[in-house]
């Protein structure tokens, strides 16, 4: 879970870093932790279709407004990561 915890921090797809405290976006975290660490041989495609929905559904479309583009980037890190 640190590995996904640093690449969406990293990313602060809101922007609430530096203000914000590091476990601001500990409940998606948890939710993409939970959805990679229960699914074997995911896609990247799913994956970011995934985190999108997970964001989407935790800020709303007018306060969390990334494309499907930058979710593959970061579903492709997650994935990258997990595999190593």
């Amino acid at each position: 879970m640190e590995i996904i915890t640093k690449i969406i921090n990293d990313w602060d797809p809101i922007g609430f870093f530096p203000m914000a405290p590091k476990d601001e976006y500990v409940i998606e975290i948890k939710k993409i932790y939970e959805y990679v660490s229960g699914n074997q041989n995911l896609q990247v495609q799913t994956l970011a279709e995934t985190i999108n929905e997970i964001f989407v559904k935790s800020f709303g479309p007018d306060v969390y407004d990334q494309n499907m583009e930058k979710c593959m980037l970061i579903a492709e890190k997650i994935l990258k990561k997990k595999l190593n």
